[in-house]
């Protein structure tokens, strides 16, 4: 009786274990850079086990800024899992941190994980969490790519 007693609570238990193990991989990292002069910017999104890279091209006809995707890459578990342990550090830091200078770097961080988000505007000021997140994802980015520039 005592082992279909514990067989019985596993049965039901085992669908509770799954969604919450299901729920701790929604991770969603997105990071804007737009380094000046010559306004060079980029998007690096991370998600799903992927790194992509879109750099923003001015169309003529539409006379606007487009996203064009210029990188896609696989990540391994082991700097994906790297990267959601520096963003979790990230969520402790200010909204935003900002020198007003006319030229210089930005980046706008968005993190999404597990329902809850974190954005982070940097303007010319330095951030150490920050820089250890962007060396993590230059690694798996192949030579020739945008990188991530840091914020030192």
């Amino acid at each position: 009786m005592k082992h279909l007693f514990i067989t019985l609570l596993l049965f039901i238990s085992l669908p509770a274990i799954a969604r919450t193990q299901q729920q701790d991989t929604i991770f969603h990292l997105e990071i804007h850079q737009v380094i000046s002069p010559g306004f060079h910017s980029c998007n690096f999104v991370v998600a799903g086990g992927k790194l992509r890279i879109y750099q923003h091209v001015y169309n003529k006809r539409l006379h606007k800024f487009q996203p064009k995707k210029v990188y896609t890459t696989t990540i391994s578990n082991e700097l994906e899992n790297e990267i959601i342990n520096t963003c979790a550090k990230l969520y402790s830091l200010e909204d935003s941190y900002i020198k007003p200078i006319l030229d210089g770097s930005s980046w706008d961080i968005t993190i999404i994980r597990n329902n809850r988000s974190k954005r982070v505007k940097i303007d010319n000021y330095e951030v150490k969490e920050v820089d250890a997140l962007f060396s993590h994802i230059n690694t798996a980015i192949k030579k020739g790519k945008p990188k991530l520039s840091l914020t030192k």
